[in-house]
């Protein structure tokens, strides 16, 4: 950055200076100012430092040169300084966050923030990085002793003269309201056209602008509400819109850069705005700097807060576009829409838990039977069939699968299939060996903890015993040893009770037999019988891969009682921790999964049916 060589700065030799570069910023708040404000500034930066006028304290001018890099000439125009997010000011930020130049130079402290809080933080930064700031109206440096003192007051000072200008600003704001013109809240079907100039800065000023009506937006504005109430979407009314090629808002044309740009927001708000039946009120929501992300957000003033139009005239009948019952009309009809989307979305939500957690299914098989075409999930298509649910509910062009089956003959076949594996001895010898290897694997440990825990509970004896006669001989005792002793007789307590565990453990109680694995199915079978909903999550375990149906015959042809219609149902049989093995199950396995390949006729196939079966649909 510091060059101390000799070179030409400013078509003069300078041999015995250093030079360091400078950064310069400037900035004017509003596009009522003239734009040449931020130029006149940077030009008086300019000629200060060409005559040596600027006094820097960390680079004098009798041992240094300042040369203003034109690369960090940088402005903001019409921008307030009230916010951060300034394209010029945030490029000057990270600059000196990376150092880029040794000297920042700004005409007024106030060009760059109006925030007490952005202005101590910027000094904060600048002294961690060594780089000096000078304003050329207070002719002061951030390197002076009292520099940091005269940036609060500074910095206190332009954020009272913001709340003071707020409170000026909506004064007169309310008091154009309360004549009828525009305070910059007209939307969509209305134009504004001036009333008066008034000099400003040796220009006259368009000003009391007054609110009419644009007689071709409202014809618009009345084609959405018809439209609306004839049922249209909002996102279809958007696209018709501009499918004919109708501008949009003037807001909306400045953000995107396009004629057309209707989109189901803005006609949200169309459909929502009482302006249209001519009741106008100013000063609903107010603009305020969220203080953690330094962005503006609006928030609701209280009503006592709005102010009428026209001195508090209810209605504005000069202003109406829609009629009132119409409009009353839609207003009920987005009430109605609206309570219908809470309820949808209420239902969604149930049905996503019940999706990932099995615990509040709607019936037995909810989230097991799967379709053989495309893989998805099957579901009740009504209360009497199973159908694929990406046919039946999401797109008929991702899968053709549109046989249907029916409920009350295929529940009770693949139950008594699943019941008649879980139920064979074959199943059941196996499934009890594979439980008790991994019952006697585990205990194999249990004398080496057992030795292990009785070691440390002849030590933390040891300890304890000690820890009491130091308190029996010296008396009062410090709070670390008190803290101590409560440790080690926690820790006894629990190592105590370990040891007694492991000596009473008997191997031979906890192993399983195959009786009991049947003990266990029999439960499972009742609760299939009194309460399905809560036997569907038993059943995801029992059948970690679900069932897989795969339609046989045309599936084009879908009359009822086809003769080459048929359903073929494959899946295997798993013993889950719902029926009781949990506890005998390593610490975050999800249960002993003996899928009953283990005996190749439990891998089985479920159902085989043909017509005489299942009629399908």
């Amino acid at each position: 950055m510091i060059d101390s060589n000799a070179e030409l700065i400013d078509g003069r030799q300078h041999d015995d200076k250093s030079t360091i570069r400078a950064a310069v910023y400037a900035r004017y708040s509003s596009d009522m100012q003239s734009p040449d404000s931020a130029i006149d500034q940077i030009d008086r930066i300019k000629y200060y430092n060409e005559r040596k006028l600027i006094r820097l304290l960390k680079y004098p001018s009798d041992r240094f040169h300042v040369t203003i890099d034109e690369n960090w000439v940088l402005k903001d125009e019409a921008e307030s300084g009230r916010v951060a997010d300034r394209h010029g000011y945030e490029i000057i930020v990270d600059g000196i966050r990376k150092h880029q130049f040794e000297v920042l130079i700004v005409d007024d402290l106030s060009r760059l923030t109006r925030s007490l809080g952005d202005q101590i933080d910027l000094y904060n930064l600048l002294k961690f990085k060594g780089i000096e700031l000078y304003s050329v109206c207070e002719g002061i440096s951030s390197e002076a002793p009292n520099a940091k003192t005269f940036f609060q007051i500074k910095g206190m000072v332009n954020e009272l003269g913001n709340d003071i200008n707020a409170l000026r600003t909506r004064r007169g704001q309310e008091s154009r309201v309360l004549k009828g013109f525009s305070a910059g809240d007209t939307r969509y079907g209305y134009s504004t056209r001036p009333t008066q100039l008034r000099m400003q800065g040796g220009r006259e000023i368009p000003s009391h602008f007054e609110i009419v009506v644009n007689p071709d937006e409202a014809k618009v504005v009345n084609q959405i509400y018809d439209w609306f109430l004839s049922g249209w979407g909002r996102a279809a009314i958007a696209k018709e819109l501009n499918q004919r090629g109708i501008p949009s808002s003037k807001r909306s044309q400045a953000i995107c850069g396009k004629t057309c740009n209707w989109n189901p927001t803005p006609i949200l708000g169309i459909l929502q705005s009482e302006k249209y039946i001519g009741i106008w009120k100013w000063g609903k929501t107010r603009t305020v700097t969220n203080p953690e992300t330094k962005r503006n957000v609006r928030l609701k003033n209280p009503e006592n807060e709005w102010v009428e139009h026209l001195e508090g005239k209810n209605i504005r009948e000069d202003l109406a576009i829609v009629n009132f019952d119409k409009w009353k009309q839609v207003q009920e009809k987005l009430a109605r829409n609206k309570r219908i989307y809470r309820e949808s979305s209420t239902a969604a939500e149930v049905c996503n838990k019940t999706r990932h957690t099995g615990g509040s299914a709607r019936y037995l098989f909810a989230g097991i039977f799967k379709c053989g075409s495309c893989g998805g999930p099957m579901c009740l298509v009504n209360a009497r069939y199973y159908g694929c649910f990406t046919y039946y509910r999401k797109d008929k062009k991702k899968c053709s699968n549109q046989r249907t089956i029916k409920r009350d003959k295929v529940e009770p076949r693949v139950l008594k299939k699943i019941i008649s594996v879980l139920s064979d001895e074959e199943y059941l010898k196996r499934a009890s060996t594979m439980l008790n290897d991994r019952i006697k694997s585990r205990m194999k440990l249990t004398p080496d903890e057992l030795k292990r825990f009785e070691l440390e509970r002849s030590e933390l004896e040891t300890e304890v015993s000690n820890l009491l006669k130091f308190i029996a001989t010296h008396g009062n005792i410090s709070q670390s040893v008190s803290d101590s002793l409560a440790q080690k007789e926690r820790r006894l307590g629990y190592v105590d009770q370990r040891v007694k565990y492991l000596k009473s453990v008997n191997l031979e109680s906890i192993l399983v037999t195959p009786f009991a694995l049947r003990s266990k199915v029999e439960k499972f079978w009742s609760l299939v019988d009194t309460d399905p909903t809560e036997a569907n999550p038993v059943l995801r375990r029992l059948l970690p891969e679900g069932l897989t149906f795969y339609p046989t015959g045309d599936l084009e042809l879908k009359q009822r009682n086809q003769w080459n219609s048929g359903w073929e149902i494959n899946g295997s049989v798993g013993i889950a921790p719902d029926l009781g093995f949990s506890n005998l199950t390593d610490g975050g396995e999800r249960g002993i999964r003996t899928l009953v390949a283990v005996s190749h006729k439990h891998a089985f196939q479920a159902c085989s049916f043909s017509h005489s079966d299942i009629s399908p649909v």
